[in-house]
């Protein structure tokens, strides 16, 4: 190391040093001081080719600038900086005239190697207390640059642990937009972290509405309760589990879901994958060179299941099958990095807490990939069939055991608790009318009981009919009447609450908002689409008929057969607000159009031994 005097004009900024704005009023201390009584500690550089760059220093290198530009104004006689004072430039003037010349300035050279000179910048950095978190995010990634892990990054600070460096370095998956306000300190780290949380399962689009959201409604809402309302509403995620309404481990959904942290799940029992499948699920219709691509990668993966690796010929077959599967992922992966972790992820789920498609904001658990939840969904409740088949002793229906017919929950109780060799278990979606049944041992909402072959004599014509059994006038009669009664029933409750949204009308809409909490609504319980398109444009008025809308919905039920015009009064008590004539008597005219569809048509039965 040896000390020279190097011209102001060739001396450069660290190129690590990111902050090379320096404070103007610090500038003219220093200035002033070094002219006084020159500078208390010469800084180190190196030389780079015929420019030299400064390892710390940068304010001191700027005070040189100022005094060298004082000096030339006393060369000319003008010039003279507007912010300096006339102490200032006469200390310049003394030491001019005592044979200094600030158009040089001191420095220490040595040969520093890059990472000694980001050292030496992030050193200068950390004397500054008013680093931002991206300007520190920023600061760690330089490290990471050199070679450095977490850990060491964190040795490297006095007081900074290994998690607080990996939560800074997270910062770095925030969109631009967010950033820039965690940059400046509009948002906090809280809620950048909620807002990568977020990221997770939304849309880039999305989150930026949520960060400018969070700007216009600051101070009526929390960032986190802006960017929780995102997600409940987002189409593209599943919303599987609510800490503050639920108890217990949390599960992909309120009721028979599979606990989402499960690590053996039963991936071998999800329904097969095909291209046309995938194509929709990762939305692939414009993206013709990565749909062909799924599409071999499908094939093999076929290839791989179907021939039976326990034959020595076709072990050898199923390894090239499977370099050649892994071969067409890469070319995918080179393709479009994002689509093929979501299609690795679809083959083959992991646990939900440890997909990268999984967040949890506030207590919300959501899931940011619905075709694999869907998917993982089949599989559960094939899984719980499965148990229930075995627990109960009923086989599983099979599509060689002819029709069949749904066993009632009361009436065919005896039947159920006598395990007929007829009874079989069908999934519920085999069967798209309503029915309960309440049977120890399987949910009704996974799997219905329902009699084959001899066991459906020993129904006596109760029951339902399904699966080849020809449906009965009355059962059709009964499924007009539930469609209609069920329509109306969504008529009513959202023709009262124009009536009696007049009750909140003093209460301003940020809090109509935070009084509503649409968690604990039920799908068939949820305002019309049609309606709901309809009224939000119109602010406060909407969130006052949906808030009624919250209040009354207790009262009635999707499932209920009560009558129309005894939900209405039940409203009115409730609400303490009358319903209007003319919406009593369009309430009376439905429940006689809901009567009229009910009654089933009659044919006559010849008896026996007669003629009809």
């Amino acid at each position: 190391m040896a000390e020279q005097l190097i011209d102001l004009k060739v001396i450069d900024p660290n190129p690590y040093q990111k902050r090379i704005a320096a404070n103007r009023e610090k500038v003219i201390g220093i200035a002033f001081s070094i002219a006084t009584d020159k500078m208390l500690q010469t800084p180190t550089g190196r030389w780079v080719g015929k420019r030299f760059q400064s390892a710390i220093g940068h304010t001191r290198t700027e005070s040189y600038r100022l005094n060298a530009q004082i000096q030339a104004g006393l060369a000319n006689g003008k010039n003279y900086p507007k912010d300096v004072t006339p102490e200032h430039i006469e200390a310049v003037k003394v030491a001019v005239a005592a044979g200094r010349d600030f158009a040089v300035m001191p420095w220490v050279v040595d040969e520093l190697s890059d990472e000694q000179m980001y050292r030496y910048a992030t050193i200068e950095n950390n004397q500054r207390e008013d680093l931002s978190p991206i300007e520190k995010m920023e600061e760690m990634k330089g490290w990471v640059a050199f070679g450095y892990n977490s850990q060491q990054i964190a040795a490297l600070y006095p007081g900074m642990s290994d998690a607080t460096v990996r939560g800074l370095l997270y910062f770095d998956q925030l969109p631009k937009e967010a950033k820039a306000a965690l940059h400046e300190g509009t948002i906090s780290q809280g809620t950048a972290r909620a807002l990568l949380s977020m990221q997770r399962v939304a849309p880039k689009e999305k989150v930026t509405a949520v960060i400018k959201k969070i700007e216009k409604d600051a101070g009526a809402n929390t960032p986190e309760e802006v960017i929780e309302e995102a997600l409940d509403h987002l189409s593209t995620a599943e919303d599987m589990w609510n800490e503050k309404r639920r108890d217990g481990k949390p599960r992909s959904a309120w009721n028979n879901g599979w606990l989402l942290d499960m690590k053996n799940f039963p991936n071998k029992l999800l329904p097969s994958l095909t291209a046309e499948d995938v194509a929709v699920a990762l939305d692939l219709r414009d993206n013709e060179k990565a749909k062909k691509l799924v599409e071999e990668y499908i094939e093999y993966l076929d290839a791989q299941s179907a021939e039976d690796a326990s034959e020595p010929d076709n072990a050898a077959l199923n390894e090239e099958v499977k370099a050649a599967a892994q071969a067409t992922l890469d070319k995918l992966t080179k393709l479009n990095q994002d689509l093929a972790g979501k299609l690795q992820h679809l083959v083959n789920p992991p646990a939900c807490t440890a997909c990268p498609f999984y967040t949890k904001v506030r207590g919300s658990h959501y899931c940011g990939m619905k075709p694999c939840h869907a998917r993982k969904t089949v599989a559960w409740h094939r899984n719980l069939i499965e148990q229930a088949s075995k627990n109960l002793g009923i086989a599983i229906y099979d599509k060689g055991d002819g029709g069949y017919r749904v066993l009632d929950g009361y009436d065919h109780r005896a039947l159920f608790n006598s395990k007929h060799k007829g009874l079989r278990l069908i999934p519920r979606k085999m069967y798209n009318s309503y029915t309960y049944q309440h049977f120890d041992g399987i949910e009704s909402d996974v799997a219905l009981v329902v009699a084959t072959g001899d066991a459906v004599e020993k129904m006596n014509g109760k029951g339902k009919s399904a699966g080849g059994s020809k449906m009965t006038e009355k059962e059709k009669a009964e499924r007009r009447m539930m469609k209609i009664y069920r329509m109306r029933r969504l008529e009513v409750m959202w023709e009262y609450t124009a009536v009696a949204q007049g009750m909140f009308e003093s209460v301003p809409e940020p809090v109509l908002k935070k009084l509503r909490t649409w968690e604990n609504i039920l799908i068939d319980d949820r305002i019309p689409e049609d309606k709901k398109r309809a009224s939000e444009s119109k602010g406060a008025e909407y969130q006052r008929r949906a808030l009624v809308w919250q209040l009354i919905m207790g009262m009635s039920s999707h499932y209920s057969r009560e009558s129309l015009t005894k939900q209405l009064t039940k409203f009115q008590e409730l609400a303490q607000v009358k319903a209007p004539k003319a919406l009593i008597n369009r309430v009376t005219e439905w429940d006689a159009e809901i009567e009229a569809a009910g009654k089933a048509v009659s044919t006559a039965t010849p008896k026996k031994g007669k003629k009809a």
